[in-house]
């Protein structure tokens, strides 16, 4: 009895050793890319990577002024990237106008009862992996993952 609770806790203490000291402990790895829509960088384009294996991983990035985004999984920090797999894309900008034509922050928390019109600057489309016209990626270990996606509105 005494041998199996020295293992239990052997095991234990392992365990929270190889996860505090790896700043990495899941495995996910670096994702970069660049987003151009008709040929020119776009600030604000939300990139989503849906995992196609139904394991229910997904990372967004958002684009800066120069078109970059940089993947971040749900709940972790900043730029942490992905699991490698293989992953469906979608491409979101919208644009939240309300009733009076004034521009709002488009952070989808509009105040409760103030009216709004929301408008697609990238057709829906590309919000949809089935019809978005892109394969589905790869992202690997051990290799360098940066994407260039071009989206045609025109």
């Amino acid at each position: 009895m005494k041998i199996n609770l020295c293992i239990f806790v052997t095991i234990i203490v392992l365990f929270f050793v190889v996860v505090g000291c790896n700043n990495n402990p899941f495995g996910v790895v670096y994702v970069e890319g660049i987003v151009n829509v008709d040929g020119l960088p776009v600030e604000g384009v939300m990139v989503t990577f849906s995992s196609t294996t139904g394991n229910g991983v997904t990372a967004v990035g958002t684009t800066d002024k120069d078109g970059k985004f940089v993947l971040t999984t749900a709940g972790a920090k900043f730029g942490t990237g992905i699991m490698p797999g293989t992953y469906a894309l979608t491409f979101a900008k919208n644009e939240f106008t309300a009733s009076k034509d004034e521009k709002l922050i488009v952070d989808y928390n509009t105040p409760a009862g103030e009216p709004y019109t929301m408008v697609e600057l990238i057709p829906s489309k590309y919000n949809d992996p089935t019809t978005s016209g892109f394969e589905p990626v790869t992202v690997e270990k051990k290799k360098k993952n940066i994407f260039k996606f071009e989206i045609k509105t025109k």
